[in-house]
């Protein structure tokens, strides 16, 4: 039986706070011993942990984490383990999944063996923080304690103090893109273990998994993999740090970056067309291109989204000069409204009201978490009293009333009895444990 306390927890912390801050003493430090680390019992237990957080569909063998949990959790560690201290293991090809992407088109992702993701998880604890220590403050996808919401916020400030024009940035098949001969050569400054080295080759040119045959990559980081978001940001870490380096104040040019993946904003006070020269420059050394359909130049005033955030300067009567607006766009309204309607679908009408109250109340305090800094008490209140009317109406049928439910439920009901979460008014209140 895998324990449950958090000692491992915050022993494997430890173990990344010491790591973090060699490498963070010694910008030139190379690191010899990382694989005794990765086998660690502490460290794979952890790192399975996060993989049945996580849960996912199982990779080609076909192994479900629930089989393994009734086949015995800590046989399964102890067998990796094993393979690992004496040098055994072996990764195995990648399942090939399309996932339909919200604007059109499809994502394709590798998805790993249960085994696999156990490694790369554990893999990723232990190499994390040496890389943690070189990134950049602009960078903030994938990240220990960043998130979207801390990119939006260094938006908000860069706007404010007066970079309106603006590079709206996205990079074409960055994933598929990236090239192994140069991620390698960038992960060997930090890393000299040679079993880790082979770990990190072999899962960027395992094989994908069609019914057709088997694809060997030669290029690109699958989508999919625990270890696919460190590696996209190791080798994208090139580009903020010379864009850091020369294309700040310090050198005359004020064009910062706020990069998210794959996804990056440039905010200038000047045009921003030598800019993009530079930026272009910058990404053809990296054998990377701009995909110019979802990219484009504009300016503050005209407005941008970026992370379904819209951001736009204007006149504001009530302070008498140019503020700048944060808000969800139209777009991030309409999915959470569609996510709200249908978990009040009439096919739902034979579960508990309880069960539904508590769907819509993940559903609403996850994009409210997501958007309570913005200010956004008109969009708050639409969503709010969408979701009143879905619940209203779906109770009246559950009823077999063909009533409207107004007068039996108003929304002070909705919100005393049946729990509903207010956020249309108060969602400061609302906040994950």
């Amino acid at each position: 039986m895998i324990p449950k306390g958090s000692n491992m927890v915050q022993i494997v912390r430890e173990l990344q706070r010491k790591l973090y801050r060699s490498a963070k003493s010694n910008p030139k430090c190379s690191f010899y011993t990382l694989h005794d680390k990765i086998y660690r019992w502490d460290v794979l237990v952890c790192a399975w942990k996060q993989v049945c957080a996580n849960q996912g569909a199982p990779g080609i063998d076909g192994t479900t984490i629930e089989q393994i949990k009734e086949q015995g959790e800590e046989e399964f560690l102890r067998q990796v383990q094993k393979e690992l201290k004496e040098g055994t293991y072996r990764s195995k090809k990648t399942k090939r999944v399309e996932i339909p992407k919200p604007k059109g088109g499809i994502r394709i992702l590798g998805v790993p063996t249960i085994k696999d993701r156990l490694v790369q998880t554990a893999t990723r604890l232990i190499i994390e923080p040496i890389f943690e220590a070189d990134f950049q403050e602009c960078s903030f996808g994938f990240r220990p304690k960043r998130s979207a919401v801390h990119a939006s916020l260094e938006i908000y400030k860069w706007l404010n103090y007066g970079l309106t024009q603006i590079l709206d940035i996205d990079l074409k098949h960055y994933f598929d893109s990236i090239p192994h001969d140069k991620l390698m050569k960038v992960i060997q400054k930090r890393i000299s273990d040679n079993f880790v080295l082979k770990l990190i080759k072999a899962w960027l040119r395992s094989g994908v998994l069609k019914s057709d045959g088997v694809i060997i990559r030669e290029q690109g980081a699958p989508q999919g993999s625990p270890l696919s978001p460190l590696l996209s940001n190791i080798y994208l870490n090139l580009l903020d740090k010379v864009w850091t380096k020369r294309m700040t104040k310090r050198n005359g040019w004020n064009a910062q970056i706020v990069r998210y993946a794959d996804d990056l904003v440039v905010l200038s006070d000047k045009s921003v067309e030598k800019v993009l020269e530079k930026l272009q420059e910058y990404l053809q050394r990296l054998d990377l291109t701009i995909n110019a359909e979802k990219s484009r130049i504009t300016t503050a005033e005209s407005g941008f989204n970026f992370l379904g955030y819209a951001f736009k300067r204007g006149y504001s009567p009530r302070y008498q000069k140019l503020v700048t607006h944060m808000y969800p766009t139209p777009d991030a309204i309409k999915r959470i409204i569609r996510k709200v309607t249908q978990l009040t679908y009439r096919s739902r009408l034979h579960e508990p009201v309880e069960i539904i109250v508590k769907d819509l109340k993940a559903s609403l305090l996850g994009w409210t978490e997501y958007y309570r800094h913005t200010a956004s008490a008109r969009r708050f209140r639409k969503v709010q009293q969408h979701a009143n009317r879905c619940l209203r109406r779906f109770i009246m049928k559950k009823k077999g009333s063909r009533k409207n439910g107004y007068k039996e439920l108003p929304d002070e009901r909705l919100y005393k009895i049946h729990k509903l979460v207010n956020v249309g008014v108060s969602r400061v209140q609302y906040r994950w444990a």
